[in-house]
């Protein structure tokens, strides 16, 4: 085949491919690629959180506010103080650990087990639900840059949501938080970037 002879087929074939897609519309295909990274990794850092809603037995109104911090791998640990839990009015600081999971929108699900529940808040995997279980289960949305998000309640009897809003401050590696653990009413076993206010109860 002559030199000429292939110049001949690759403008017959491209006059052919202007023809075909000119004369009735578009018959591209457009392919819309899922994304290959991990979506919990969108929930990542450190956020201060507000929360309010009704305590456990719907008596009366809590809002507590603190941190919480996920290592964007479907960890995450938060450190609350609310300052009506307690009978006697007095703040509180409250610890809790979970686990989440998130689609490719940002929207999931999140399990916190919280000091609260003593030895019954250590719920062995796979998380419980729905009830009997030992910790709470709540709607999670994060945004797509991951700079905001909210928890919503999924439990009978309880009503409650949460603001989430991140800090700038660095954070460890992914999956920093894997290996907290929840031990007599604090996180351990981990750095989990806590510290106590001084004077704090």
């Amino acid at each position: 085949m002559t030199a000429r002879t292939i110049k001949s087929l690759i403008a017959c074939v491209t006059l052919f491919a202007v023809l075909f897609t000119g004369c009735g519309g578009d018959f591209t295909t457009t392919v819309h690629a899922q994304p290959t990274t991990d979506p919990n990794s969108r929930f990542y850092g450190k956020y201060l959180f507000v929360g309010h809603g009704n305590n456990a037995n719907g008596t009366r109104p809590f809002y507590e506010h603190g941190w919480a911090i996920a290592d964007g791998a479907g960890n995450w640990i938060l450190h609350s103080m609310s300052s009506n839990e307690r009978a006697d009015g007095n703040p509180q600081s409250i610890a809790g650990r979970g686990t989440y999971q998130l689609n490719f929108t940002g929207a999931g699900t999140e399990t916190q087990q919280n000091v609260s529940e003593g030895l019954c808040a250590v719920m062995p995997p796979p998380d419980q639900f729905p009830p009997p279980q030992c910790a709470d289960h709540a709607a999670l949305f994060i945004s797509s840059d991951g700079a905001f998000g909210s928890i919503v309640a999924m439990e009978n009897g309880s009503t409650w949501e949460v603001v989430l809003t991140r800090d700038p401050e660095p954070v460890p590696a992914r999956g920093f938080l894997a290996s907290c653990k929840l031990v007599t009413g604090s996180i351990q076993g981990c750095d989990d970037l806590w510290q106590q206010p001084l004077g704090f109860n």
